[in-house]
């Protein structure tokens, strides 16, 4: 029988008494059986041992992007709208995008907020691993979700993303709709990148 893959040691030299010890950089992933951190306690003139556990899975689908829409500053009234997040195929994550040419009575561009972890009212509702807004359906992934607009209010909407070429080589592709205000937009990256995982 071969031994478990990815199988290490490690030992450290310390004092008797009682020691905390953590098992940490575990990919999301994967888990660690039993405590962790776990308390190990040495006895004078001994040597104990403790070992970590880890099953894994199928790494989660997943997409980030990080960047804009449009050339030129993010500016109230310029032509741009910049996004961020990351969103996994499990319906967690996060995203928020600012329409800079979407200003509001206040003067401050509109924007939407998805992040369940700092607002329970959001959420990502769907995530489907392809896309057919994208010339290779593959590299495109389409996600649902409830957000927040920077007004308060409470909408939903749909994001279309294509994950076509390198960092900063435009091909990237990203269609943000709000159905319920026919609000949308949509086009290539112009700075920054998105990468379906």
């Amino acid at each position: 029988m071969a031994p478990p893959a990815n199988r290490s040691r490690r030992t450290f030299t310390g004092p008797a008494g009682d020691h905390p010890v953590a098992l940490s950089g575990v990919p999301s992933n994967c888990t660690v059986s039993g405590a962790n951190p776990r308390t190990v306690t040495v006895p004078a003139d001994g040597t104990p041992m403790t070992s970590f556990s880890v099953t894994c899975g199928v790494p989660l689908a997943s997409v980030i992007g990080n960047g804009q829409l449009g050339m030129g500053s993010p500016t109230p009234s310029s032509h741009v709208q910049t996004f961020d997040f990351t969103v996994r195929a499990d319906l967690t994550g996060r995203f928020t995008m600012t329409a800079w040419d979407d200003v509001q009575s206040d003067g401050q561009p509109g924007a939407v907020t998805t992040d369940p972890s700092t607002d329970p009212a959001t959420s990502i509702t769907a995530y489907r691993n392809s896309s057919n807004d994208c010339g290779d359906p593959s590299h495109g992934v389409e996600f649902d979700a409830v957000g927040r607009e920077r007004t308060g209010a409470i909408v939903s909407y749909t994001v279309h993303v294509c994950d076509n070429g390198r960092a900063g080589s435009g091909s990237d592709f990203l269609s943000f709709f709000l159905p319920s205000e026919g609000f949308g937009r949509s086009g290539t990256v112009t700075s920054g990148d998105i990468v379906k995982q």
